[in-house]
């Protein structure tokens, strides 16, 4: 059954955490966490940068550079040591859009809150994750444990990297076709 070909072992489902996420405080600015988020995407992996036959393959320079991208995507905002809101990229353009001035606003002003969390226990299975992404239209899932504190963050990304291509493969030849990440079966099937 499909099941069997498309779950993840739990070690590859952390995997497609990303660690140590940019986090700052409510009481922040703007211009701080925009400066976070530049210092961190400058440490970006240029595979030209490389020597040539640098012994890291190809694909871990590009997991590197994936990560760096996520992390520096946003930043997540922490009080009392849990999670109180989310700043991303989008909500910077959207506030530059509207001429707000950055220099002024503090990021317990500017972030998005509540915000949504995955508890790191609850996160078993790769589609519940990927749906909760696409239904709430975001692109930073923070993940925390238990006492609510920050593991990381899942992003649409991440997500699609642990989800192997190969396993697509598997499935059953009843499946019609797949585009653009989404999988279209007969709906006689059983699944």
């Amino acid at each position: 059954m499909i099941a069997r070909t498309t779950a993840l072992t739990p070690i590859e489902l952390r995997s497609a955490v990303v660690r140590d996420p940019l986090v700052v405080s409510p009481d922040a600015t703007l211009m701080d966490a925009i400066a976070q988020m530049t210092d961190m995407r400058s440490c970006s992996v240029s595979l030209e940068d490389l020597p040539s036959g640098t012994a890291q393959p190809i694909v871990d320079r590009q997991l590197t550079n994936l990560l760096l991208e996520a992390r520096s995507s946003c930043v997540v905002v922490i009080e009392e040591r849990r999670v109180v809101g989310i700043v991303t990229e989008r909500d910077i353009v959207r506030l530059s859009a509207q001429q707000q001035p950055f220099h002024d606003l503090t990021i317990r002003q500017v972030m998005t809150h509540p915000v949504l969390t995955l508890q790191e226990s609850a996160f078993t299975d790769l589609f519940f994750a990927v749906n909760l992404i696409h239904q709430h239209h975001i692109r930073h899932l923070p993940v925390v444990d238990a006492q609510e504190q920050l593991v990381g963050l899942l992003t649409h990304e991440s997500l699609r990297q642990i989800s192997q291509p190969i396993d697509l493969l598997k499935l059953p030849p009843k499946f019609k076709e797949c585009k653009l990440g989404k999988l279209f079966a007969k709906a006689s099937i059983d699944l």
